[in-house]
């Protein structure tokens, strides 16, 4: 199977920076986005993208069909958050998903009692190959 990325968060800092990179490398990836119009105004139509919503969990599984890396970037910080999170990560592993890669807030090890701590240890006692990425540097785990 031909390796293909899905982006949450695209149309943040984050997400425009790695949106970048994979055309650089001519990567294969879809867009996870809350407005494809909002998305394809800001980008190119012809780039491929999905409707994807943290606070719509109906989204995440057709969203993930076909994809085999999930550039993962936290939900936002609400009372919900960490449930989304691990509720994607549970249906990333149904939908197989061969490589999760977790973008997180810093390079510095995150506590595990911390929102982003609790997902960085989700991630890593899923099923799924992973890696975490921090903004300010290389691969931390």
């Amino acid at each position: 199977m031909q390796t293909k990325a899905f982006i949450i968060g695209a149309t943040g800092n984050v997400g425009k920076e790695l949106v970048g990179q994979l055309q650089a490398t001519q990567t294969n990836f879809t867009l996870g986005v809350r407005s494809v119009e909002k998305a394809k105004a800001l980008y190119s139509p012809s780039l491929s993208y999905v409707l994807f919503d943290y606070d719509q969990p109906e989204t995440y599984l057709p969203a993930l069909a076909g994809i085999t890396q999930l550039f993962m970037i936290a939900p936002p910080v609400t009372a919900g958050a960490l449930q989304q999170a691990y509720q994607l990560i549970n249906v990333a592993q149904e939908a197989v998903i061969k490589k999760l890669v977790f973008i997180s807030a810093s390079a510095i090890e995150v506590d595990e009692n911390l929102p982003l701590g609790q997902i960085e240890k989700r991630i890593k006692q899923s099923t799924i190959p992973s890696g975490i990425q921090p903004l300010s540097g290389s691969p931390s785990h």
